[in-house]
Parts: structure tokens; C-alpha cells; sequence
């Protein structure tokens, strides 16, 4: 028997899988990562310290710890490289673990509204091109 002849009367093994469901994506929800049991709480964390949440790095320029290890309060800077600019945050409850990762809390931006935010972006075009009109 040639080779040729192994291959083509070889029939491979059926293999049945099946796969997760399409995640439908909408305005105002996220898809969160799976929750870890062990999480072991960063007790020792100071102003200036940089916590990464979600896809995004947040510079802390306030920290409190709370009563609850590794909980904090405070405020933050988040740098959105796509938007070209940073997002003063605020939070009031947040955990974090030993590898320096916000694990459940919510954090919030502060802002004057889109109106007010609108006007500062033309601000700033008016000052980085003062003659265009």
C-alpha cells in the first residue's frame, strides 16, 4: 500500500464542540472578566500610586483607605490614549489586589457636562489656530 493510498482511505475522528454564545454589546453595559474567589486586598497604597481598571490605567492624585483592607476612596487621573486625553475620576469604594487591580467598585468621572466640554475642545482649537475661523 503507497502512501497515497494510507491518506486517502484514512477517515478522521468526528469532533463535536460547542462554542460560548455571541455576547451582544450595547451602550451602557460591559461584559465584566470572571470574579477570582482568592483576592488577596493591597493594604499599602499611597497618593501617586497607578491602578489599572478595565483596559485603562488610573493615576491615583487622592487616596483614603477605608475601614475594609485593601478598599480605598479618592480621586484619579485616567489616561484615554484614543481621545487624546486625560479623565479626572472619583471613587468612594474600591478594591484593589495585590497586583494593583481595581477588583469591584465603581469609578466616576468628573465633568461640567458635554456642553462645557464641547466648549474647552474649541477652546483649544481657537488657541492652536487663533486666525482660522
Amino acid at each position: 500500500m503507497g502512501a497515497w493510498e494510507f491518506v486517502r482511505n484514512t477517515v478522521p475522528k468526528l469532533e463535536v464542540f460547542t462554542t460560548q454564545p455571541v455576547t451582544e454589546y450595547a451602550c451602557g453595559t460591559t461584559v465584566l472578566p470572571a470574579t477570582e474567589d482568592d483576592i488577596v486586598p493591597y493594604l499599602n497604597a499611597i497618593k501617586g500610586f497607578v491602578f489599572t481598571i478595565g483596559q485603562f490605567d488610573m493615576m491615583t492624585t487622592s487616596l483614603t483607605p477605608l475601614s475594609t483592607d485593601g478598599h480605598y476612596k479618592g480621586t484619579g487621573k485616567i489616561t484615554i490614549p484614543f481621545m487624546l486625553t486625560n479623565l479626572n475620576v472619583s471613587f468612594d469604594d474600591i478594591l484593589v489586589d495585590d497586583n494593583l487591580v481595581v477588583k469591584t467598585g465603581k469609578v466616576e468621572a468628573i465633568s461640567k457636562g458635554m456642553d462645557a466640554w464641547e466648549l474647552e475642545i474649541e477652546i483649544d482649537k481657537a488657541k492652536l489656530n487663533p486666525l482660522q475661523r
